[in-house]
């Protein structure tokens, strides 16, 4: 007997899943699926109701179309309960394939499940009055005031895009202005240590100079002297 590992592992992980689901999870899954469910029998109600209004057609509906007929080309239906039970299938075809294009496409039984379920979350406001002439001049006007508020915080959005623009210039202009400041700085100081160099040479031969010039003078009054 060879067991598939790989499907007792996938059936594992599942467990696994489903273990450590939170149970808020679980309960609205379960809810949604209820409520799909209920969506679906009111899609095979409506199926019932079609048949139900198809089944009052009587092979007596065909009588006005066969006399015209008859009376403008000279034609006689034959068979009316036959075509009359064919012209029933045809159109439970037609009702029941449009019922169910448009269930499908517009994804109904979701929607209705959606719906139902926040119901249910909201259905402590069940009983509320909505009716605007029952509200008071506060209740009236607070979708006029929200409006305007809307229209304010939109207008203090853009002025705080605006001075953030402005600040993000200014920054990039403070950066370059910095940027140039210390390059004035680091040139100030190569200026003043070329300076301090230079000012040391210049005290160097000035010494050297006097000394020579002092030699100089030594030298010559020696020769005057001798």
């Amino acid at each position: 007997m060879f067991v598939n590992m790989d499907n007792c592992q996938e059936k594992m992980e599942q467990q696994d899943n489903a273990s450590t689901r939170a149970p808020e999870e679980v309960d609205l899954e379960l809810m949604h699926r209820n409520f799909f469910d209920s969506a679906e029998e009111r899609r095979t109600e409506y199926y019932a109701l079609y048949r139900q209004l198809i089944s009052e057609l009587r092979s007596s509906h065909l009588e006005g179309f066969a006399n015209v007929l008859m009376k403008h080309q000279k034609h006689v239906v034959k068979n009316q309960h036959e075509l009359i039970c064919e012209m029933k299938e045809q159109l439970m075809r037609s009702l029941q394939n449009s019922l169910d294009r448009f269930w499908e496409e517009y994804d109904v039984s979701n929607r209705i499940a959606e719906l139902e379920m926040l119901k249910e979350q909201y259905k402590q406001f069940q009983g509320n009055s909505w009716n605007i002439l029952k509200m008071n001049p506060i209740q009236r006007t607070l979708p006029l005031r929200m409006r305007f508020k809307e229209v304010r915080i939109r207008h203090l959005e853009k002025q705080l895009d605006y001075q953030n623009e402005l600040l993000k210039n200014f920054m990039e202009l403070n950066d370059k202005e910095r940027s140039r400041i210390q390059c004035i700085e680091k040139m100030r100081k190569s200026m003043s240590m070329s300076l301090v160099r230079y000012s040391k040479d210049v005290e160097q031969k000035k010494t050297l100079a006097k000394n020579m010039a002092n030699n100089l003078l030594d030298n010559m009054e020696k020769d005057f002297a001798s």
